[in-house]
């Protein structure tokens, strides 16, 4: 019976020992699962502080960008991305066989408008001028600022010549002396020389800039009542 007694009350020790192992294990283990919880956590806090950083440093390069390619008051693009993108629309025009027209636009009377009416007037009224060019043009034409007074525009929606020709007549529109005294805009006139310009002309962007802005001072000297025009071939 004694031995009995002892075969049971070391039977129960044994188990007894298991059940405190197991609850030791249970509880290194909820211990583990709740520091492996508490990682997760912190990788995700720390995986979203990350993603929130990219995320600004990328807005703030998209702001930079844009503050050095575009004009501060029109929105339009700077000379720097007008010759990027004039180009560009010249090798496209010439591997497609595409014509494109390049314009030269001067304000008239903007430093009148400064002395007389006021900066805030003259920025009123390159803002206008702006407005009044980028809705005769096509998402993927260029209308850039690139002086006080001055705007080219490079026109690649239209295929070819006659569809050029027929941009200048909307131009044309466009440029007539409008008065804006019902939207606080200075009345005002913009003279524009225009390069058509064919397929197979060989002259550098530059230059053909260059010719633009020769013939609008053709324009204006003739009284800007219409774009002065040149065909290039």
């Amino acid at each position: 019976e004694a031995t009995a007694t002892g075969h049971y009350a070391e039977a129960t020790a044994v188990a007894l020992d298991a059940l405190r192992q197991r609850a030791v294990r249970d509880f290194q283990a909820r211990v583990e699962m709740a520091r492996l919880r508490r990682q997760h956590a912190d990788a995700l806090e720390t995986t979203a502080r990350l993603q929130q950083a990219l995320d600004s440093a990328a807005e703030e390069e998209a702001r930079l960008v844009h503050a050095a390619t575009h004009d501060a008051l029109t929105g339009c693009p700077n000379r720097a991305l007008l010759h990027e993108r004039l180009n560009s629309a010249i090798r496209r025009a010439r591997a497609t066989g595409r014509h494109l027209a390049v314009a030269f636009v001067d304000v008239n009377g903007l430093k009148t408008v400064n002395d007389q009416q006021g900066h805030a007037a003259g920025d009123l009224l390159v803002c206008g001028v702006a407005y009044s060019l980028r809705a005769v043009n096509g998402p993927h034409d260029t209308v850039a600022r690139v002086g006080g007074d001055e705007f080219v525009i490079v026109v690649v929606a239209r295929a070819d010549e006659q569809g050029c020709l027929a941009w200048v007549e909307e131009l044309r529109e466009v440029l007539q002396p409008w008065d804006g005294s019902a939207d606080h805009v200075p009345a005002s006139r913009a003279s524009a020389g225009v390069c058509v310009v064919a397929p197979a002309c060989a002259l550098p962007g530059e230059a053909i800039l260059a010719r633009a802005d020769e013939l609008m001072y053709q324009a204006k000297a003739a009284g800007g009542a219409h774009p002065a025009v040149e065909l290039l071939v």
